[in-house]
């Protein structure tokens, strides 16, 4: 979270968690009185939506994920994600560039994200 903080801070970007809570089982979900109420498409808890899953939409903000649903990614970590964008083209170059002038070591990922249960 501190890193998280930090670089929305850094970056002014705005952080959005979007309402997740760490869990045991998944590394992360949502809380259990939002899956219970039909706001997710998943009804079980608990149930981790990963940033980008099903449509991928484009997008610049920072959160905290979980590794484990990310292909390719170390398993079992919190990472800090500063946007999803297309592979490649303009705005991913610029997206990076802008995190590259505060995080040196930033930087792109092609990753497969999971979608559907963690377990």
């Amino acid at each position: 979270m501190k890193a998280a903080k930090d670089a929305s801070k850094q970056l002014g970007k705005k952080l959005d968690l979007r309402e997740l809570v760490p869990d045991a089982k998944t590394g992360l979900t949502w809380p259990e009185s939002r899956c219970k109420t039909g706001e997710s498409d998943e009804k079980d808890f608990p149930y981790y939506p990963a940033r980008g899953d099903g449509n991928a939409d484009n997008d610049d903000y920072i959160s905290v994920e979980y590794s484990d649903a990310y292909k390719g990614f170390a398993k079992g970590f919190y990472i800090v994600v500063a946007g999803i964008t297309d592979v490649s083209g303009a705005a991913a170059e610029k997206q990076l560039a802008d995190v590259k002038k505060v995080y040196k070591d930033a930087y792109a990922k092609r990753a497969m994200i999971w979608y559907g249960p963690m377990d």
